[in-house]
């Protein structure tokens, strides 16, 4: 790998600075690691990791500024264990995208923790299968991390253990979100089921589980959820020849009722119980939810590109919708209702947020759009942010976020 102490500031879209940062290949026919792992272990602050398809192990990023993103697309990238994401410091960054991630541990699948630097999470799968396990271990957790944005991926809790005598396991969460802000578009949340007593005897009897919720939300922070389906899990049943109890059904959002303060933000989100009755969630008194009127539009594109191409931008909104583009190299977490979480100036930017009028919404409610890409020096690459801003006719203006990558074809 060659690395070059240097970096100047190079037009594509807009000027941003080239990253002179090493792209390090895990899989495929000549691979600079064998396992994700392996190559973090290599990695410094901005490099890339690209994974060919395949099955890997476990990894942590630590205080480590990186982007693991799939070699093609479509390519199934699956982890065997857990992905974990802890300390990241202001201004670090690390975005995670086509990862489909299962978990047979005492652990959630996806851990994001203490991180005070952004997460983006895009085109993921995070699963968390072992049933005998403590009610809290969710699919994907989410502690003391001040900014976090989730694309395009689904979660899914365990189901509970079925027990003979006594209390049934409860399924466990889809996600949960502690002390924390996060930002969500087009995702689907599902709460594992309850587990089931199965007998009733002299022993004792068979009582059922609590299922699960899509998404719990602890502590103090900000939700806002866009085109999101949170379903809670099936509730466990006793016995049928005791019925000394079954569980609860779980939520598709829902708050603990101790110590909770979140402001919460939905826009055409679907939340519901299993049985599909009442409004799905529950927000305790102590917390905001807005539930905010209008459509929602999506921003979809690659995780990343070579040089030289266009990056082609997909909108879907309401026809006859305004759609306006931002781009950055750095993305915070600020939002301003009933917009969403913004493209703002920070202090660890290289140049701040750039604007640019794409078009109108046509009939069929999609604006297509090709953004050119120039030619950039020689192993170098650059991080793109980008959000899209729908104006409808009502006013109402709501934005969706992408961050892909743009890799010399020297890579």
């Amino acid at each position: 790998m060659i690395r070059i102490a240097s970096s100047y500031l190079v037009w594509t879209a807009l000027s941003t600075p080239v990253l002179w940062a090493d792209v390090w290949d895990v899989g495929g026919p000549q691979p600079d690691a064998a396992d994700i792992a392996q190559a973090l272990a290599l990695a410094t602050d901005g490099d890339v990791v690209r994974v060919w398809p395949g099955t890997y192990g476990s990894f942590e990023i630590n205080a480590l500024s990186v982007s693991i993103v799939p070699f093609q697309a479509g390519g199934d990238v699956s982890i065997a264990g857990t992905v974990v994401v802890r300390n990241l410091t202001l201004g670090q960054s690390v975005e995670l995208s086509g990862l489909r991630a299962y978990d047979a541990g005492d652990t959630s699948t996806l851990r994001l923790l203490q991180n005070a630097g952004s997460v983006r999470i895009q085109d993921c799968a995070f699963e968390q299968r072992k049933r005998d396990t403590y009610w809290y271990v969710a699919g994907g957790s989410i502690e003391n991390c001040q900014d976090v944005s989730i694309v395009s991926t689904s979660f899914e809790g365990a189901n509970g253990l079925d027990t003979d005598y006594g209390q049934a396991y409860d399924g466990h969460d889809a996600l949960r979100v502690t002390d924390s802000r996060v930002a969500l578009y087009r995702c689907a949340f599902s709460g594992g089921i309850g587990g089931s007593g199965l007998t009733c005897t002299l022993g004792g009897p068979g009582l059922g589980g609590d299922g699960g919720h899509g998404v719990r939300l602890l502590g103090q922070g900000e939700l806002f959820a866009s085109l999101c389906i949170m379903v809670g899990g099936w509730q466990g049943y006793d016995d049928w020849q005791c019925s000394f109890g079954e569980g609860d059904s779980g939520l598709g959002l829902a708050t603990d009722a101790a110590g909770v303060a979140y402001d919460v933000r939905l826009l055409e989100t679907y939340t519901a119980n299993a049985q599909g009755t009442g409004s799905g969630y529950w927000v305790h008194a102590n917390s905001t939810l807005q539930v905010l009127s209008g459509q929602a539009a999506r921003l979809g594109g690659p995780a990343w590109i070579s040089d030289g191409k266009a990056l082609e931008l997909t909108v879907h909104g309401q026809p006859g919708d305004r759609v306006g583009l931002f781009y950055a190299t750095a993305y915070d977490h600020e939002t301003a209702p009933p917009m969403g979480p913004l493209l703002v100036e920070v202090g660890t930017a290289p140049n701040y947020a750039t604007w640019s009028y794409l078009g109108e919404i046509g009939a069929g409610g999609v604006l297509q759009h090709s953004l050119p890409m120039r030619d950039l020096p020689a192993f170098s690459h650059v991080k793109l942010h980008l959000v899209a801003v729908t104006v409808s006719a009502t006013g109402r203006q709501y934005t969706h976020s992408l961050s892909p990558l743009v890799l010399d074809s020297a890579w």
